[in-house]
């Protein structure tokens, strides 16, 4: 399996213009890292996986979807997104242009993910 991890943050352009640099559901992208470590994609899974299963229903949250974080998984000729706000403790997943779920997450994962962005020197945008 190969993924990317990506850093993106909401594009300035307006509704409906064109921008060149948007990827992930008019997020535009500020860096990738490709991950092809195999130890290091199960690292990073792992902790996505167990921010999903500590996370509580009834924990609050922000509601302003407000994503920094995506991952691109291409698996079997399909593409998977699973866009992440640490912020609101959202993730929404994706299958080709199909959403096939949100669910809560917590903040475990982040510190990680934002050394791995910062090892390939992607820049990093505030919450």
């Amino acid at each position: 399996m190969k993924g990317k991890i990506s850093r993106s943050f909401p594009s300035i352009s307006e509704e409906g213009g064109s921008n060149d640099s948007l990827d992930v559901w008019g997020y535009r992208i500020l860096g990738r890292r490709k991950i092809d470590d195999i130890r290091l994609q199960t690292e990073l899974v792992s902790r996505l996986e167990e921010s999903v299963l500590a996370f509580r229903p009834g924990e609050e949250v922000n509601a302003c979807w407000m994503p920094r974080h995506a991952i691109r998984v291409l698996h079997k000729k399909e593409t998977y997104h699973v866009v992440i706000c640490f912020h609101c403790n959202t993730i929404r997943s994706y299958k080709g242009e199909k959403e096939i779920g949100i669910d809560g997450i917590t903040t475990m994962p982040e510190v990680r993910f934002n050394e791995v962005l910062r090892e390939a020197q992607v820049p990093l945008m505030g919450k």
